[in-house]
């Protein structure tokens, strides 16, 4: 044994110095993931096939071992034959309690701990089977190392179970047969239990091997070889594969090679540790990728403390069976004395079992229709709510339209807005050309009044001018003609008194050089107002001229503001009735989804109000449904106090099992109508159709407030567009007035 122990554990340090070694390999190169899959596959149909293969010859000898012993005792005894078929045939199906034969009074007390423990092991052996055909489906699970504790815990259970108990009392001479027989099949079981012991085991170490090479997959998965040593890898893995015994378990096998298993175990630890030796460089670069896998043995330490706590809870529970064991021995005593109040009980309880199963139907019958009946007027809701559903679609994609549409009309809007800010803008360059211009003749009409008042002051000179040359004119014809008065005088009285004096003579001559002389300053003034006259003339006509222009600038200025006046005020018009017949529109627009949400309105709150009524429907449903459970558990509860009361009867002249076979054969009979599997299969079709009414309603729900939260932001934003331009009109109002 001590050989055993170092050898296995001299395997599992080499196993993981290996796979130690194939990480380090593998961690600097990557590798192909199909050659590796296709490894994998060719392993798994090599493990089905061994499998199948321990299966069948399982199969075969438990068959062959079967068919001697059926031989065997026909051959010894006919009577007994039928017993031990029996027994037989309840060990193959594990689906019966078995029974032992009433025996004399001395052997009650050897006879009721053996009926316990075939109760007992049939079970084990049943649970025991199908974990090991579970094992075999789940080989390739990194979580079967669990599994792997639990099996062989229970197998310890069953060797301690399986072991036969010795009896100290006597038996007597009639009862040695049926002992030996008895011993016979235990040994039978005993045979079976190795063989399954046998296959769990190779599924343990299949399991282990297989978690081996899952932790490498990873490894394999990142790493990056070449092709050399891809084949290489590959070929190693296959030689493992086909090599599914090693040595050191070939050389366990036989007891007289032990020696020369250490020495090539020996060997073999030689050629590691120089391996080993001109690995270690390599291992040296792997230390932080160690650390992860230090990580995950912390995991695998919390997993083998976990199981660790699994197999305590194991042994408790083992603990707990042989406790029962021992109540259900005292319950068995109590049991014998019990049985013929139970069996008196049994017609009373069988005619009220009646008579709850016929009230039990027709209130399943009842609650049936009920609920049919409530399924139906569901169902019609549901398509109510369909039909609803699509009109609501309907509206939505209308909706949506009219939401386009209004899009268009606010880029319109926008247009529109962008004209009326351009326009405004030339309304603005207009007025400020209109205010130079205004300015500018209100310059010129004040030179045009200067000019004017010049003119007139220039217009009373002249005429003041020309009353004086008119006087001047009036003065020298006067003078001409006195001057000719008096020539004519003076050649008269030339002619007359030539011999005049000459004081007369000088008189008259000083008279007339003064009188030249008055006439010459008299025509110079004349020349000097002439001159005068002309200039002014002139500037006259310069300033009639500056006039006839500056009156016909006036002209187009006038006639020019009064086009751009009538422009304006065209434009304005224009652009009024525009806004004004956009904003009536508008308004119809407005007024029309406000009809439309008083609509939605009153849909919304009628759908709110069928929603209330399917939630009150609902809320019946899961009332009745709650009932119908609490009537099913109730029922269940019955039945399984009843079969708590019957489990442990006997009846005279007959078996326990056959007993309960008819038993179970009047209930099922009885119970065909209506069982507790069909009515839980309604319940449950209840239940998914409840919640399928549920969720149709909070999506009916939410569709709702989602077009209730819609609409209500499109009457924000067009509240919003309707002040806007509200307050554009007054602005553009405004304007008007003030250019009026």
């Amino acid at each position: 044994m001590i050989m055993d122990m170092q050898i296995g554990v001299l395997c599992g340090v080499f196993s993981i110095i290996a796979s130690v070694i194939v990480y380090a390999v593998l961690s600097f190169y990557s590798i192909k993931e199909d050659s590796f899959d296709e490894a994998r596959a060719n392993r798994r149909k090599l493990i089905k096939e061994y499998m199948d293969q321990s299966r069948s010859n399982f199969d075969k000898t438990k068959q062959k071992k079967t068919k001697k012993n059926i031989k065997k005792i026909k051959d010894k005894k006919p009577d007994v034959l039928d017993e031990d078929l029996e027994e037989q045939k309840e060990n193959d199906s594990h689906d019966s309690l078995k029974e032992q034969p009433k025996e004399i009074a001395q052997n009650k007390k050897i006879e009721q701990p053996n009926m316990m423990k075939n109760i007992i092991k049939p079970k084990i052996l049943n649970t025991v089977e199908k974990e090991a055909e579970n094992s075999i489906s789940n080989v390739l699970n990194e979580t079967n190392l669990k599994k792997i504790t639990d099996k062989k815990s229970k197998v310890k259970l069953l060797e301690k179970i399986s072991e036969p108990e010795i009896s100290v009392e006597p038996i007597s001479k009639d009862n040695e047969k049926k002992i030996k027989i008895e011993a016979k099949v235990e040994k039978k079981k005993q045979t079976d239990i190795s063989s399954v012991r046998k296959a769990v085991n190779r599924t343990a170490s299949i399991e282990k091997q297989v978690i081996n090479v899952n932790s490498v997959l990873a490894v394999i998965r990142k790493a990056e070889l070449s092709r050399s040593e891809i084949q290489l890898l590959i070929d190693t893995l296959l030689n493992s594969y086909e090599d599914e015994t090693s040595d050191w378990l070939k050389v366990k096998k036989l007891d007289s090679g032990r020696q020369d298993s250490t020495a090539k175990l020996k060997k073999q630890l030689l050629e590691l540790e120089t391996s080993l030796k001109n690995e270690k460089q390599i291992t040296l670069s792997l230390q932080g990728k160690l650390k992860e896998l230090r990580t995950d043995m912390a995991s695998d330490k919390s997993n083998v403390s976990l199981l660790k706590e699994t197999m305590n809870r194991m042994q408790q529970e083992k603990d707990d069976l042989i406790n029962e064991k021992s109540d259900l021995s005292s319950k068995l005593k109590t049991m014998a004395v019990e049985k013929e109040e139970l069996q008196e009980q049994l017609s009373q309880e069988n005619v009220k079992v009646k008579q709850l199963q016929k009230q039990d139907d027709d209130r399943h019958n009842e609650a049936i229709a009920v609920l049919k009946s409530q399924i139906n007027s569901l169902n019609n809701q549901l398509e109510c709510s369909e039909k609803d559903s699509i009109t609501l679609k309907s509206n939505v994609e209308v909706l949506e339209e009219e939401l386009k549409y209004h899009k268009n009309c606010q880029s319109r809007i926008n247009d529109f807005e962008q004209t009326v800010d351009m326009m405004n803008a030339k309304i603005k360059a207009y007025e400020h050309e209109l205010k130079d211009t205004k300015q500018r003749i209100i310059s010129l009409n004040a030179v045009v009044e200067e000019l004017k008042s010049e003119n007139q002051a220039l217009n009373t000179e002249r005429e003041q001018l020309t009353g004086q040359v008119s006087l001047y004119c009036v003065e020298i014809q006067k003078l001409k003609e006195e001057i000719d008065t008096k020539n004519m005088k003076l050649a008269e009285v030339l002619n007359v008194q030539k011999n005049g004096d000459v004081s007369e003579s000088y008189d008259n001559q000083h008279d007339s050089l003064q009188c030249d002389y008055l006439l010459k300053e008299k025509e110079a003034l004349l020349k000097h107002l002439n001159v005068e006259l002309d200039k002014k003339t002139d500037s006259l006509d310069e300033l009639s001229q500056e006039l006839t222009k500056v009156n016909n600038e006036n002209k187009k200025l006038s006639s020019y503001i009064e086009e751009t006046l009538k422009q304006n005020t065209t434009l304005k018009a224009n652009q009024i009735s525009e806004l004004e017949e956009t904003i009536s529109q508008l308004k119809k627009n407005i007024c029309e989804k406000n009809s439309e949400l008083l609509s939605l309105n009153v849909d919304i709150d009628k759908y709110k109000q069928r929603n209330n009524e399917l939630r009150n429907k609902n809320w019946k449903l899961v009332e009745a449904l709650k009932e119908r459970e609490k009537l099913l558990e109730n029922k269940l509860k019955t039945e399984e106090t009843l079969q708590n009361k019957l489990s442990f009867e006997e009846v005279e002249n007959g078996k326990f099992n056959d007993w309960l076979r008819s038993v179970e054969d009047a209930v099922s009979a009885s119970n065909s109508k209506y069982c507790s599997e069909d009515l839980q299969l309604q319940n449950t079709q209840l239940q998914s159709l409840v919640a399928h009414y549920k969720n149709i309603i909070s999506d009916t729900e939410d569709m709702l407030y989602r077009l209730q939260n819609h609409v209500e932001v499109e009457e924000t934003k067009w509240k919003e567009e309707m002040g806007n331009m509200q307050k554009e009109l007054e602005g553009l109002r405004s304007l008007q007035g003030n250019s009026v």
